[in-house]
């Protein structure tokens, strides 16, 4: 595959969405080499995922989260830079990976738990957003939902404004990352939200609104699916694909 047809490529393995409106695209293209013969799929740019690619003979790395260009002067930027230049092409594609129907880091994320669900349309920042968020076509307790949750291979679930064990929610949204927002509560009617990060305004507004949150983690939340979407994403443009993962070095300490 060459150079120039890589975006063309993306757009045909995850279609034309609502994610427009952020960059996605080339960060730092290899000017030597114009062929595209072996991709790498990663959640962050760091030195680390960089190294890693290289090691593998990765010629292109895809990064789910990175700067619209590598413009900063900070240590790590400026590594980053000596270590691929001329060397391994860099490309940013965070919101379509999110929001893709069937194969985004979302609808995977409700595939391995095993969740029927759907994107849904919600109003963001002023602009209407589909597949930001979907939502669970099943009423579950939250015992049950937890149960599917497992699969995701997060290592805890935290749990907030929840009291009742015997409640059945009937409106559950999911999504991966930060994916609390609080438009929801006002434009979905959902008593309860799984995501990876919840911020302390956003828990604060769900109590006052009534609605129960599941955090599992930013990283678990968007890792694991990543590493399906690299296998499929080798599958429909038949160029090799390797998933580079990077531990997320948390340890879960209990004082009790």
């Amino acid at each position: 595959m060459l150079q120039k047809n890589f975006d063309k490529a993306i757009i045909k393995f995850l279609g034309v969405n609502n994610a427009k409106f952020e960059f996605s695209g080339f960060i730092y293209k290899n000017k030597k080499k114009e062929a595209i013969d072996s991709i790498g799929l990663t959640l962050d740019i760091s030195i680390e995922s960089v190294k890693k690619s290289l090691e593998n003979g990765i010629d292109t790395l895809v990064c789910f989260h990175a700067p619209d260009k590598l413009g900063g002067k900070d240590f790590i930027t400026k590594e980053i830079k000596k270590l691929i230049k001329n060397k391994l092409n860099l490309y940013k594609c965070h919101l379509p990976l999110n929001f893709a129907d069937f194969i985004g880091i979302h609808s995977v994320l409700c595939m391995m738990a095993d969740l029927k669900a759907e994107p849904i349309t919600f109003k963001y920042e002023g602009r209407k957003i589909r597949g930001g968020e979907y939502r669970i076509l099943e009423q579950h307790t939250l015992r049950e939902l937890l149960d599917k949750l497992k699969k995701v291979g997060s290592p805890y679930a935290r749990i907030f404004n929840h009291e009742d064990n015997n409640k059945v929610y009937k409106n559950i949204l999911i999504s991966s990352g930060s994916g609390f927002k609080k438009e929801l509560f006002e434009q979905t009617n959902c008593d309860l939200i799984i995501s990876g990060e919840a911020k302390h305004s956003v828990i604060m507004q769900a109590r006052d609104n009534g609605v129960t949150l599941v955090e599992l983690g930013h990283y678990y939340t968007e890792n694991a699916p990543l590493s399906i979407i690299a296998k499929k994403f080798e599958e429909i443009i038949g160029v090799s694909v390797k998933f580079i993962s990077i531990p997320f070095l948390e340890k879960i300490h209990d004082f009790k």
